[in-house]
């Protein structure tokens, strides 16, 4: 299993809590709301910038900064924001990361601690954050929040096992009254919404109905909680790969697949999705293309100016604001990230090699650390593909360890991997632009320096076919 970014403190409830906040996003609106107040001490970070951000949209997973300040040689900060909703904020001050969820107008009080002694290199490591713990001091829904997250990793601990089996039905319909119960007189509505769609995830985790069921369940025809962080987890996680999986087809027989590859037209593709009777609401029939659209841009067999196409109309034409900021945001990505940032790095010899020199080749980019197996086990894999396809395809594998020496050692021990490998010399805004959150990760590059895909297949997946592809075409 590929290695991910965003530790915490369960490792079951990592993926299914924890890692999906940081990938569901909400929709901020600036400027009109009260004024509120951040502050606090960390004591590792003095004389350093600490930024407030919050989520641009929950499609793109960028962040935007709404504040910054500088920590003072106490440790202490102070931050000023204006929303008019409640919503996660991310506090970041180097590379740590904290989300909690802020109150317009309110003023918040926070430490950030840890628990062990740290140096240099794990402070400034991207795996930091989990060793940092963020507390909010007198804040009644953090307080509820902290409660409901600690009765629902220690659920997830006990009942690993059984959540997936016949029984794990039964334990979460007990644990959802136990936390009816227990929260019956906390009536903040934003606390409520995501109690209501943890147990949702909980109830997806152990298959209580298919995905139709919940889709009914959970969206067909209910308000779209655009501002609702776990309301779009849920949203998330039942529409995966619609749009590719989606098996209706128009009067004249045409897959979603061929009216997007062909004329793109949005009318059509609007009218075939309301076939299905989940999505006869506008709003959601609009975020399940979009979301959709999102994910079959780097897909090969889709084509790929003709969803860009889709996205700029709806920027101007979707019957939502919302949806048209986010089809905004997802235009502006598509363009930006469409090239390949280049790059210049060492080899172990200290030769410096840089992406555009192999403009002329399609790249096969890799991301590793010398501690993972999954790493070593694809390299054997890769060297055979290297001898076969090097004369049009160059394999770059770039080495995130904490140090060089460890890289160094690593290719002494294994001499048989030719290809170029490369340090990252700590450079964290490299992994930011590939968009690296999990090791290994392979990204694959046209000969003009265009991403093609930024999950690329795996040499253990079906790396071959697309290899096969590329070798044959002209």
């Amino acid at each position: 299993m590929p290695v991910y970014l965003f530790p915490s403190k369960y490792k079951m409830t990592k993926y299914i809590f924890h890692l999906s906040i940081l990938s569901i996003l909400v929709f901020p609106i600036i400027g009109i709301g009260s004024n509120g107040t951040i502050s606090g001490k960390i004591d590792f970070c003095k004389g350093q910038q600490i930024s407030l951000l919050i989520y641009d949209n929950f499609i793109t997973n960028t962040k935007k900064e709404i504040t910054e300040a500088i920590i003072d040689s106490l440790g202490n900060f102070s931050l000023q924001f204006k929303l008019n909703s409640t919503q996660y904020v991310v506090i970041k001050s180097n590379y740590i990361e904290k989300l909690f969820p802020v109150e317009p107008g309110k003023k918040y009080n926070i430490t950030i601690t840890s628990e062990e002694k740290l140096n240099a290199e794990q402070i400034n490591s991207p795996f930091v954050s989990e060793f940092f713990s963020l507390s909010v001091i007198n804040d009644t829904l953090n307080q509820k929040l902290g409660e409901l997250e600690e009765m629902l990793g220690n659920f997830i601990v006990s009942n690993s096992l059984e959540l997936t089996a016949r029984g794990g039905q039964k334990k979460i319909e007990e644990l959802e009254k136990n936390l009816v119960i227990q929260f019956n007189n906390y009536t903040n509505t934003f606390f409520q919404d995501i109690l209501k769609y943890r147990i949702a995830l909980l109830k997806m985790m152990a298959n209580f109905y298919t995905n139709d069921k919940f889709v009914e369940i959970y969206f067909s025809n209910k308000p779209v909680l655009f501002e609702n962080l776990h309301y779009m987890s849920v949203f998330n996680e039942c529409f995966t790969k619609y749009l590719k999986n989606f098996n209706y087809k128009n009067e004249y027989n045409l897959s979603l697949k061929e009216l997007i590859n062909t004329n793109a037209d949005y009318d059509e593709i609007s009218h075939l999705l309301y076939q299905d009777a989940n999505l006869h609401s506008d709003t959601l029939r609009e975020l399940v293309l979009l979301k959709g659209l999102f994910e079959l841009y780097y897909d090969k067999d889709y084509n790929q100016a003709n969803i860009l196409k889709l996205v700029h109309y709806m920027e101007g034409c979707a019957l939502y604001k919302v949806n048209r900021d986010v089809a905004e945001s997802m235009g502006n990505l598509f363009l930006s990230s469409a090239q390949a940032i280049d790059f210049t790095l060492h080899d172990i010899s200290g030769k410096q090699i840089s992406l555009s020199s192999f403009k002329n080749k399609y790249v096969y980019l890799n991301f590793w650390k010398s501690e993972i197996p999954e790493c070593s086990n694809d390299f054997d894999i890769m060297s055979e593909y290297y001898e076969k396809c090097k004369e049009k395809v160059e394999f770059i594998s770039i080495c995130t360890d904490s140090k060089v020496e460890k890289m160094k050692t690593y290719l002494e021990q294994h001499p048989q991997y030719q290809w170029p490998f490369l340090y990252y010399e700590n450079n964290f805004n490299l992994l930011e632009s590939f968009h690296v959150v999990s090791f290994p990760s392979y990204i694959l590059i046209d000969p003009k320096g265009y991403i093609i895909d930024y999950s690329a297949a795996r040499p253990s997946e079906n790396l071959a076919s697309l290899l096969t592809h590329i070798m044959t075409s002209k």
